[in-house]
């Protein structure tokens, strides 16, 4: 798969939810960096996709659509291609 296409899923399952982005490139199996990889990492970014979809479904959170939740989805798009792109190179 390109580097393009994996891009786009990448923005995809980030617009679906915020931590998607950095949690798509750490629990990836071609996680190339050591640490990024490790089975600690890969815990956690499970637990933040799980404890974010859990969240979301309360009554009390904010629409994804205020500016916060953009500004999340933004930033965690842009964490998530730099290491795609840095994986990738």
């Amino acid at each position: 798969m390109n580097v393009l296409f994996r891009s786009v899923l990448l923005g995809l399952a980030t617009g679906g939810r915020s931590s998607l982005g950095v949690a798509a490139v750490l629990l990836s199996s071609a996680n190339r960096a050591p640490r990024l990889g490790s089975q600690p990492v890969k815990l956690a970014a499970a637990a933040a996709v799980a404890g974010e979809l859990t969240v979301d479904k309360l009554p009390m959170t904010p629409s994804r659509l205020e500016p916060p939740g953009q500004l999340a989805r933004a930033l965690s798009g842009l964490v998530g291609g730099g290491w795609l792109a840095a994986r990738s190179s």
